[in-house]
């Protein structure tokens, strides 16, 4: 495994963990409903993070010249 696709494995790890923290506040938010300006943002992050974040994990690993795909 390269290290781009470990990066991303753990990019998805931590988004899993997002979403259900997020998915907690909004259960919480039945009690309180202004937790829900915290929990919709981070339900949306966690999503964003566990689809993968190609722009983040091309931010962290560029591509490198002569790395293309053959076709």
């Amino acid at each position: 495994m390269k290290p781009s696709e470990a990066f991303g494995v753990a990019v998805r790890s931590i988004g899993l963990v997002v979403i259900l923290s997020g998915l907690g506040s909004l259960v919480g938010a039945l009690g309180a409903p202004g937790l829900l300006l915290v929990a919709i943002p981070t339900v949306l992050v966690g999503i964003w993070l566990l689809r993968g974040a190609k722009a983040l994990v091309s931010f962290a690993y560029p591509d490198e010249p002569g790395s293309e795909q053959r076709e």
